[in-house]
């Protein structure tokens, strides 16, 4: 691609080559010190965990957003603990693994800490990732799930007695043919068991495959108050007051209290559910996104659901849940896309 027709893009880009077995892994929400330090660490540890056992074939990590449940960095100063997690970013970097995160509506005021000392790059808006693969090769058109039939290329999957949907526009809730905030399932591909709730294999005759990566907040129609007090958010002057008329501890005082009260109110409402597909925002917003400039997966955070749906026959939304409550991850291994859980 030439650089004119980069710069005609409406999306910032990353391209890389993905290495024979390995794997590119997506996961966002863990808003690390809420409710309260001792809950935080139980989960800081399962993330640092997860980290540790995925180091082996990880190519790229993306960490989209809401990775702590408020964060300011001052000149000299950043918020109080995460050390475990923080440590474990710093090593995967140092080994060689690239780590890119894309800030959240509870960590929008990240600025340059991570790429600094983690060697972390932040991308503030969405991002159009574009994989080159030497995997991208599926020798037969058919392999078996459990015992019924996979179809590259097809409609349908059926594993055991539940049917899953690859490829088509549908995703019922609340039955077996569509996986939203359901208990994992394990599946025997080709011999081979994964913890996965369902699995996407893409063309066999693809070169590349292109993600759009966005935390997701604000995105899409509605949401119109929160557009607004984003906006003054991430002006200079409201970083620039924050950051210099308090001190920083009254300041991430401030900061913490106010994503508590948040979490809290969200408590009090319960887990969100998936509207559907005419309700979502992300969803919509893919979909606009897709009809100007068409991509295979469209991956977000921020709604705290397992999403895994087909927008057009190439197309595919992934919501990515959270690590509160399901401990999801998205792992892409060059041929098959899998929302799959940490246990």
């Amino acid at each position: 691609m030439s650089e004119f027709q980069k710069c005609l893009m409406s999306f910032q880009q990353l391209e890389i080559t993905l290495l024979a077995d390995k794997k590119i892994y997506f996961a966002s929400d863990f808003h690390l010190g809420a409710p309260n330090h001792a809950e935080s660490l139980k989960r800081e540890r399962r993330l640092v965990s997860w980290l540790e056992s995925i180091r082996h074939n990880a190519q790229m990590i993306c960490l989209v957003g809401d990775l702590f449940d408020f964060w300011y960095e001052h000149k000299r100063v950043v918020p109080r603990g995460y050390v475990r997690f923080l440590g474990k970013l710093g090593e995967l970097t140092d080994a060689g693994i690239e780590i890119i995160a894309f800030p959240g509506n509870h960590d929008m005021w990240m600025t340059d800490y991570f790429e600094k000392e983690l060697n972390i790059k932040t991308y503030r808006k969405p991002l159009e990732l574009i994989v080159h693969s030497p995997q991208l090769t599926v020798g037969s058109p058919q392999s078996t799930v459990g015992s019924s039939q996979f179809t590259v290329g097809s409609s349908q999957a059926t594993v055991g007695s539940s049917q899953a949907t690859v490829g088509s526009p549908q995703a019922t809730v609340g039955s077996s043919q569509a996986t939203v905030n359901s208990k994992p399932q394990t599946i025997n591909l080709n011999s081979q068991t994964v913890n996965s709730k369902q699995e996407t294999t893409i063309n066999s005759k693809q070169e590349t495959v292109n993600f759009l990566i966005a935390h997701g907040d604000g995105l899409g129609p509605g949401d119109y108050n929160y557009k607004i007090l984003k906006k003054v958010f991430e002006s200079r002057l409201a970083r620039w007051a924050f950051g210099n008329l308090l001190h920083p501890d009254w300041a991430l005082w401030l900061g913490q209290s106010w994503a508590l009260h948040s979490w809290k109110k969200h408590e009090k409402e319960g887990q969100p559910q998936y509207l559907g597909a005419d309700k979502e925002w992300l969803v919509q917003y893919a979909k606009a996104e897709d009809a100007k400039n068409a991509h295979d997966f469209y991956i977000f955070g921020h709604r705290h659901i397992e999403l895994d749906l087909a927008i057009t026959q190439q197309s595919r939304v992934l919501i990515l849940g959270d690590w509160i409550v399901y401990n999801t991850y998205a792992e892409f291994n060059g041929q098959t896309m899998a929302l799959k859980s940490y246990q």
